[in-house]
């Protein structure tokens, strides 16, 4: 038995992982049981660690998963739940990370629906990452509020000519209005 418990114990991991991401995932009671027995067996109590790591999405990021001795798909899920918490935390100041979140969302539907690799969707994470990097960016040099930059954020992605003076003249209107929203 004990030359499975690395084997277990990587299971019973990934498991919770998936459990603290989707809530709807079945339980299978015989395993629990069995579960508890092990854990009884062979634990000595301490303080349990959440399994997904959140981290701060700036500049170092990409640096610390690099470093990450976790698996691509710990660091997937890590990176979902990372971007989630920061877009939620920041989308009344900065609106034009609803969209990332919402790149976001497609990315691990995709990845769930197994439409993408680990690898891939660990890809598009980072890259969404750096978008999200270089917009923050961005928004300082160009000195906008966050309902202006979100506009020429936006038609940036557009492609729309002169999506800057465009932006600029709504800031003019967001003044002139300022219960807009």
């Amino acid at each position: 038995m004990r030359e499975y418990l690395d084997d277990y114990d990587q299971l019973a991991r990934l498991y919770r992982l998936l459990r603290s991401t989707e809530p709807g995932v079945n339980l299978d009671y015989e395993l629990m049981r069995k579960t508890a027995r092990l854990v009884q067996e062979h634990t000595i109590p301490g303080a349990i660690q959440d399994t997904v790591t959140v981290y701060k999405i700036n500049e170092e990021v990409l640096d610390k998963l690099a470093e990450s001795k976790a698996s691509y798909t710990v660091e997937v899920f890590n990176l979902l739940k990372s971007i989630e918490n920061t877009i939620s935390k920041k989308k009344r100041e900065a609106p034009y990370l609803l969209s990332i979140g919402e790149m976001a969302e497609r990315i691990a539907k995709a990845y769930q629906e197994r439409q993408l690799s680990t690898q891939e969707a660990l890809r598009r994470l980072e890259e969404l990452i750096k978008e999200y990097l270089d917009s923050e960016k961005e928004r300082e040099e160009k000195d906008m509020a966050p309902e202006t930059y979100a506009v020429y954020w936006y038609l940036k992605r557009e492609q729309i000519k002169e999506a800057e003076t465009i932006a600029r003249n709504m800031a003019k209107a967001f003044d002139y209005y300022p219960y807009w929203q």
